[in-house]
């Protein structure tokens, strides 16, 4: 009987030992999980910062100090080849931005990204009134019919309050860029 009461006691002991090596493994797994998710998140705010500054920045030196210098009634009467996603970053973390703590945070980055993809919406509009102005100025020049006139005119006219527009858009969006940045330059700190 002693010998089965040692070999029970031995067993429990083991058996407990092992349930408490597996909990306490489990345990630092999952501890360990909870802490490369933490870096891999403040990685991605970090590239997210890093994006959306160069982005806005080269964005600054091409044509977006020409918006606005744009004096009011004027149209923006320039192309800005702009074709592609700009936004490598954004776009192949988007799964991971719902991971993001900080909920102005998170809603900072949205928002600056959507207000971004519009700016550029408005920029290829604008791309588009530009090229239809200069068809029409450009028939009218090869015709000098007063029709043609008339609606180079018209399209001028589009094209100048489109740019009211599309100058307030770039002022939403730097404000949006400069308040994301500020923020994520204050929680880096942290």
């Amino acid at each position: 009987m002693e010998i089965s009461l040692n070999s029970f006691i031995s067993a429990l002991i083991g058996g407990s030992l092992a349930v408490l090596a597996s909990y306490l493994s489990h345990k630092w797994n999952r501890d360990k999980e909870k802490e490369n998710e933490v870096k891999l998140i403040a990685n991605l705010v970090r590239s997210i910062h890093d994006e959306i500054d160069t982005l806005w920045n080269q964005y600054n030196n091409k044509i977006g100090s020409q918006i606005e210098l744009l004096e009011p009634n004027q149209p923006f009467n320039f192309y800005w080849a702009i074709s592609q996603d700009y936004f490598t970053i954004y776009t192949r973390n988007a799964h991971l931005i719902s991971k993001i703590d900080d909920g102005t945070l998170r809603r900072q980055i949205v928002s600056t990204y959507s207000r971004s993809r519009g700016l550029i919406d408005s920029y290829q509009l604008n791309n588009n009134l530009v090229h239809k102005y200069e068809q029409a100025y450009l028939l009218f020049q090869q015709t000098n019919n007063p029709i043609h006139k008339h609606q180079a005119d018209s399209k001028l006219q589009i094209l100048t309050s489109y740019a009211d527009s599309l100058k307030q858009t770039h002022f939403e969006v730097k404000e949006s860029v400069e308040l994301l940045l500020s923020t994520i330059n204050k929680k880096i700190k942290n």
